[in-house]
């Protein structure tokens, strides 16, 4: 079943099309985060965080906004589109959102002359318009991942599934919506993160790294590991081999 407003919006684009020969405009959409005035206080961690590349479920990997009316049938906007992929949008919005938090010393997307701490990955599991009769609400479902650099470990995770209601119906405000919903799980995504790096940080020292968080070619003290030195005692023969870089 096709909803009025798209309904309307067809018969408007084949009225016009027949009167002037005009195909419809695209509409292109970006959804936004503006960092609030004043910023809650937090405990600055004495880390850089690499926020890789976002995954995206197949099915959302497109310019075009996404509309369903059930689970089983996935509709797609043919002049409503994203105006970047939205793994890449999320990805941006993620990383301006942890730099202006201040939880961490450093966020980057790409590698530096300094090797990263850790490393935030994550997958978009839905993104999109859900119809149902005459309520229209926005869909936005996450999972994020983090782990220390070079290693799968994950040391810490979170992930939502969340709904907004879309009270004026047009895809300008489900895109609204969305952002809203983002905004809402980034901060509490950062508290849950701060809470966990301040249980297992085991003292303030910036050098400081507890045992599992450590990558595996720096020391307790955060300086370069001496591999030639415990190679020679024998005791690098039960430490795990380091995985390859990304």
């Amino acid at each position: 079943m096709i909803g009025p407003w798209r309904s309307y919006a067809a018969l408007l684009a084949l009225v016009v099309a027949a009167g002037c020969g005009a195909a419809p405009r695209e509409h292109f959409f970006m959804m936004a985060y503006l960092p609030p005035l004043e910023q809650k206080e937090v405990f600055k961690h004495p880390y850089t965080l690499r926020l890789k590349p976002m995954d995206i479920s197949l099915a959302y990997d497109k310019e075009k906004i996404v509309y369903r009316y059930s689970q089983f049938e996935f509709e797609y906007y043919h002049y409503q589109l994203w105006a970047v992929k939205p793994q890449k949008m999320i990805s941006d919005l993620l990383r301006r959102y942890l730099t202006a938090s201040g939880c961490f010393d450093r966020v980057v997307a790409s590698f530096t002359e300094h090797k990263p701490d850790f490393e935030l990955s994550g997958e978009i599991l839905a993104i999109e318009e859900l119809d149902s009769g005459d309520a229209w609400f926005a869909h936005l479902a996450m999972s994020l991942r983090l782990t220390r650099y070079r290693s799968n470990n994950v040391l810490w995770s979170y992930e939502f599934d969340e709904k907004k209601p879309v009270h004026n119906k047009a895809p300008v405000y489900v895109v609204k919506a969305l952002s809203e919903l983002f905004e809402a799980q980034a901060g509490k995504m950062v508290s849950e993160l701060e809470s966990f790096l301040h249980k297992v940080e085991p003292s303030r020292n910036p050098g400081a790294l507890s045992p599992f968080m450590r990558s595996p070619d720096v020391d307790a003290d955060g300086g370069p590991r001496d591999t030639k030195q415990e190679d020679a005692g024998g005791g690098g023969a039960d430490r795990p081999s380091p995985e390859a870089s990304p």
